[in-house]
């Protein structure tokens, strides 16, 4: 018999596989937001997207000012300290799998050499990008960023 399309543990696979396809045909991420709970994957898509990038050694403009995964992926990546939100921001569940990820995108960086300044902004702009929640900012600093960005 067929596999159930439906099955937690293929649908899981399946948007891994896809975040890993994604990450040879493009040449940075942008990273918006992203489900704290209730994720279908592996791991926190948002994350594991993350990580790809980190290890395909691609550029990240990682915009936190609208909480979720991106904020947790901003401060565990040291592109900002989150000093400007609330001390518990993002509000997140107790979970060992985003522990996992996140100790998991800590070691991919670290073993990559990732460096936040590949993706075409100072620290400066970096934190900008990070804090902003207005779309005409955050356009302006992804675009600015992508025409510099090395790879």
């Amino acid at each position: 018999a067929a596999p159930d399309p439906l099955d937690d543990r293929l649908v899981a696979k399946s948007y891994s596989s896809l975040r890993t396809f994604m990450g040879t045909i493009t040449d940075a991420r942008v990273l918006l937001g992203g489900n704290l709970a209730n994720f279908a994957g592996v791991a926190l898509g948002v994350i594991e997207e993350a990580i790809v990038a980190v290890e395909a050694r691609q550029p990240i403009l990682v915009t936190a000012g609208f909480g979720g995964a991106a904020a947790l992926v901003a401060r565990q990546l040291q592109i900002d300290d989150l000093r400007w939100a609330p001390r518990d921001f993002p509000t997140r569940p107790d979970d060992e799998r985003i522990d996992n990820a996140l100790a998991r995108l800590d070691q991919a960086a670290t073993a990559a050499g990732w460096d936040s300044t590949s993706a075409g902004l100072d620290p400066e702009e970096l934190r900008q990008l990070s804090a902003s929640h207005r779309a005409g900012e955050i356009a302006s600093l992804v675009v600015a960023g992508l025409s510099r960005a090395r790879r």
